[in-house]
């Protein structure tokens, strides 16, 4: 980096392809990562603020993969409010805790920044499956199978029907995917990422002490 200036020539071939087929930046302006953000990213920070200080917050794959901005803009949420346990990680009873949660899929399935690794999260039953040891990895593990990782294909369809996802949304299932709700078109709807987000935390919540083959009485609250 010269003059504050990030070398693009300084990012992984795999960022910078990810970077190059990306939309325009969610934010215009430079990124400036909360103390916060920067202690949970630990060593990946660095990688984070030159992806960020190239396109600071994006989408890719049809708008399937969202990555975070620095700071919320409109209804796009931030790192640092999106990582603000009060929003919805505290739900999670602390199966979420000790991750930056950076990017997404277009269900709203996050990627997330933990012990030095980047890893996917299962929100429907909280737990952490390793992608990559750096940025430059997850960006290409994404490259090898976009469609797999942010749900190009269901992205692809869902908007062809619907018209573009706004800004901020997230498909969500009409019927849960636990539930036996199906990854198609039908059931899916654009949901607010947050009121998606604890709906999973409070379903976990009511399952997670069920015993296998136990019969449960899921309660739904508005």
């Amino acid at each position: 980096m010269a003059n504050g200036i990030m070398d693009e020539n300084s990012m992984g071939k795999n960022l910078d392809k990810l970077l190059s087929i990306a939309s325009e930046p969610i934010s215009k302006g430079a990124p400036q990562l909360s103390e916060r953000v920067e202690l949970l990213a630990g060593p990946l920070a660095g990688e984070l603020r030159d992806m960020l200080a190239r396109l600071n917050g994006f989408y890719a794959f049809e708008a399937a993969l969202r990555v975070l901005p620095d700071r919320s803009i409109g209804l796009e949420h931030g790192l640092a409010e999106w990582n603000d346990a009060e929003l919805w990680i505290k739900d999670y009873l602390g199966a979420a805790d000790g991750a930056l949660f950076f990017a997404e899929d277009v269900f709203g399935h996050p990627f997330v920044i933990k012990d030095g690794s980047v890893f996917s999260f299962d929100p429907e039953f909280p737990s952490f499956e390793h992608v990559g040891d750096s940025l430059e990895e997850w960006a290409a593990a994404l490259l090898a199978d976009f469609d797999l990782l942010s749900g190009w294909r269901q992205a692809s369809e869902w908007q062809k029907v619907n018209g573009h996802l706004t800004p901020g949304k997230r498909l969500a299932p009409k019927q849960p995917f636990f539930l036996g709700g199906e990854f198609e078109v039908e059931n899916l709807y654009e949901g607010d990422p947050v009121e998606v987000m604890r709906f999973r935390a409070h379903m976990w919540q009511q399952l997670k002490d069920a015993e296998e083959g136990q019969e449960v009485v899921v309660q739904i609250t508005d």
